[in-house]
């Protein structure tokens, strides 16, 4: 099936807040024409009560070389002088 969609974890995190059982919000959802498995919607609703989200962990992947702030800075700088350049005058 694929990852689940955000609209469907957010309306999961509402039907929740409403006191409602897992069934319930299966069944709910279902009405709504949205397919979901009843482990689907007990494994959103338990790392949102652990994590307080619903978003995705970061992927794998290179780190940034620069940090937020050097990128800030170069971006300050370049809004100061937008003829600078990587290159130094010859």
């Amino acid at each position: 099936m694929g990852r689940t969609p955000v609209y469907t974890k957010l309306r999961i995190i509402s039907l929740a807040s409403q006191s409602l059982s897992v069934n319930s919000i299966v069944r709910k959802l279902q009405e709504e024409n949205i397919r979901i498995r009843r482990q689907t919607v007990a494994m959103i609703l338990k790392k949102y009560k652990r994590e307080g989200t619903i978003a995705d962990k970061a992927g794998p992947g290179r780190k940034p070389i620069l940090t937020r702030e050097q990128m800030e800075f170069i971006d300050a700088k370049m809004e100061k002088n937008d003829e600078l350049t990587s290159i130094g005058e010859t």
